[in-house]
This record gives C-alpha cells, sequence and structure tokens, in this order.
C-alpha cells in the first residue's frame, strides 16, 4: 500500500538553526543590494512582506506577488531594476550559507527508504523563498530534487500559502491532484507542522527529542526519525479521512482548491482547456462551466 508523504525540510532533513541562518542571509542579502538600496530599510520592508505572505488566507494571488506588492513599492525601487542584482545573489552568495547547516543523520537514508517502497515525497517546507534558495538547501541536505522524483518541492512562486495555515497542507496536496491514498506529515515544529496538519486531518509525526509530556494532537506521535517508518505502517493500518469533517479543515479545502487549480493549470493551452480525458467525460472547461451554474 503506497502513502503520500509531506516532510519538512529545515531541522527535519537538513540542520539548520534560524536563529543564526536568518541574521546571516538578510546581512548577505542587504549587503549586497546596499549600492541600491539603505540595508536597514530592506531588511524591515524585507520582514514586513515575509510576514504580509505568512499572514495570507485568500487564494487570489501567489505568495511571490503578495511579497512584491508589499516590497518593492517599501524600497521604492522597481523590481525590474534589481531583479538580476538579486539572482546574482542567489547564485554566488547564498551558496555560502551552506556552513551553517549541515546534513542531518538518518534523514538521507530515510527519504531513500521512502521511495525504495514506493511512497510518494512531498518536501513540505514553509515557501518563503525562492525555489532556488529552496533547492539548494536540499541539496545541502544531501536530497537534491535532480537526485529524487518528489511529487513537489513548493515555493512563493507556485504557492498562495504557507505555514501555520492549514490551508497551506490542502494547498499542497491540491497541487498534486488530491491523491486517493493516505497521507502524513513529519516535521520538527509542533506549531508550524503538527497542529495545523492535524487540523486538516492528517496524522503527524513530531520529531522531537524531549516532548516533555507535550499533550499532542489527534493521530500524533512524537519519537525520533528512527521510528517514522513503523509509525507510517501503523497510520496505514487505521482508517483515516483525508480530510477531518470539521469547519477548520472545510474552509482550508475551500481556500485551497482554486489556488491549487491556479498553480496548475498556468502553462494551460487552449487544447488543455478543452481536452476531454474519455469519449463522454467533461473537459476542464466544462466541468468549470458545472461548478459555476450549480454554486450561482
Amino acid at each position: 500500500m503506497t502513502v503520500t508523504v509531506l516532510i519538512d525540510l529545515d531541522d527535519t532533513l537538513l540542520r539548520n538553526n534560524m536563529d543564526t541562518f536568518l541574521p546571516t542571509y538578510l546581512q548577505g542579502l542587504s549587503g549586497h543590494l546596499s549600492t541600491q538600496v539603505d540595508p536597514r530599510l530592506l531588511v524591515k520592508s524585507l520582514l514586513k512582506a515575509t510576514g504580509k505572505m505568512a499572514q495570507k488566507i485568500y487564494p487570489a494571488t501567489t505568495l511571490e506577488q503578495t511579497f512584491d506588492d508589499h516590497f518593492y513599492p517599501a524600497i521604492g525601487i522597481p523590481r525590474s531594476n534589481i531583479e538580476d542584482q538579486i539572482q546574482q545573489f542567489y547564485s554566488r552568495k547564498f551558496p555560502l550559507l551552506r556552513s551553517l547547516t549541515a546534513q542531518k543523520p538518518g534523514a538521507i537514508q530515510l527519504v531513500h527508504e521512502f521511495f525504495h517502497r514506493g511512497w510518494d515525497v512531498i518536501i513540505a517546507t514553509n515557501p518563503l523563498f525562492p525555489r532556488t534558495a529552496i533547492l539548494q538547501r536540499l541539496e545541502w541536505a544531501g536530497l537534491s530534487a535532480d537526485q529524487y522524483p518528489y511529487l513537489l518541492v513548493p515555493s512563493f512562486e507556485y504557492m498562495h500559502f504557507a505555514k501555520p495555515h492549514p490551508a497551506y497542507y490542502a494547498e499542497l496536496l491540491g497541487q498534486v491532484g488530491w491523491p486517493d491514498r493516505q497521507a502524513v506529515m513529519i516535521g520538527n515544529s509542533l506549531s508550524d507542522d503538527i497542529s495545523p496538519a492535524n487540523q486538516l486531518g492528517l496524522p503527524a509525526f513530531w520529531l522531537t527529542d524531549q516532548p516533555n509530556g507535550t499533550k499532542l494532537p489527534q493521530h500524533s506521535k512524537a519519537v525520533s526519525l528512527e521510528q517514522v517508518i513503523p509509525w507510517i505502517e501503523s497510520c496505514l493500518n487505521q482508517d483515516h479521512s483525508p480530510f477531518e469533517k470539521t469547519p477548520t479543515a472545510s474552509l482550508a479545502v475551500l481556500q485551497a482548491t482554486p489556488a491549487a487549480l491556479e498553480s496548475r493549470s498556468r502553462n494551460f493551452t487552449d487544447q488543455n482547456w478543452h481536452h476531454s480525458p474519455e469519449s463522454g467525460e467533461w473537459s476542464p472547461v466544462e466541468i468549470l462551466c458545472d461548478l459555476r451554474d450549480v454554486d450561482s
């Protein structure tokens, strides 16, 4: 039996202390752009725009569009004027931050075992960085997307919600086509990974060495990396609905559905929109028209 495994990146698959990493990252980026923007203004504006992404609750725009709408007006420079310099930072300076991270013992073997068993894997990292920054951190973990066929590696270019919103987890599953199988979440943060995933209805595995008697949400467990596989196998033997029948879970699915549809159809041609998979079945346009008629 297969399963869809959602697994966090930082401090789950990669040792990366964000209390050290983020200040160094901000210092490097602001220094790189210091001839264009005052470093203090850049850091202040970047943090505020990032906060807007984290607070986002509507599916209308991607996280990148939300960031752009708040960051570039705040620094008073159009994106086109510094886009090349930002890309240079991520290609030349961002790789130097690798020294602040380390591969996590057992993580590579764990992911390899997922694929060996035929399980599907989604990298459920917080998509507040550009895609290049996330792919580089995966490579630092020894788990390059060039080596492993992940179903999805989210980033702010393609996602509409961020952690800890339950709609983020619904959007991940929506972007891979709402798989009709058990899905589980693995992460190191109780507030960002475990609780919101569980609110959606996903069993969640909290990677921590010191649970300290913390009361976990239903269908959750707190143990070590070595116990992940047995825990997932136990989940496969349980009858979990993909989503909880609660207002929170239902709202998350409703928010995530148009967001996932926008991402999946972004490169559709007219032929894609009007193509029927089988004779007598509806095309995407016909399905959307029916939804419009039913809901109007």
